[in-house]
């Protein structure tokens, strides 16, 4: 490590900018909340990309509260994943594993989207 490493910008701060750069607002609010809280506080322990059980049935819930349609869902599962990816290419690990939880929640909510109870309308 040599004594320019220190100005150099953390795998945080680079992932912050580029997702607010990228449009990616929500996500860099999410992301900043997940470094106060620990990124994987909500994942299972075998599996540090999914939410916990009790903790994906909260966020079903706020989803079918907010009577989130199948195109927002697919929306979102691009902008989480396009987040992923920016933690990734900045080698922010905590981040891309938080994102994919994300990810992976929408994915479960749109393949069981009548049976939760999503809108029926668009």
């Amino acid at each position: 490590m040599s004594f320019f490493d220190f100005f150099k910008p953390s795998a945080f701060s680079k992932s912050y900018s580029m997702l607010k750069d990228n449009n990616l607002v929500p996500q860099a609010t999410l992301l900043k909340q997940a470094k106060k809280h620990g990124f994987t506080t909500f994942s299972k322990k075998d599996d540090p990309s999914v939410f916990k059980d009790s903790h994906r049935q909260i966020e079903i819930k706020m989803l079918v509260g907010q009577k989130v349609n199948i195109m927002s869902a697919a929306t979102s599962i691009t902008r989480f994943k396009k987040a992923g990816e920016i933690c990734k290419e900045c080698k922010l690990t905590g981040g891309d594993f938080f994102f994919n939880q994300y990810v992976n929640l929408y994915e479960y909510y749109v393949a069981n989207y009548n049976k939760l109870g999503g809108p029926s309308s668009w």
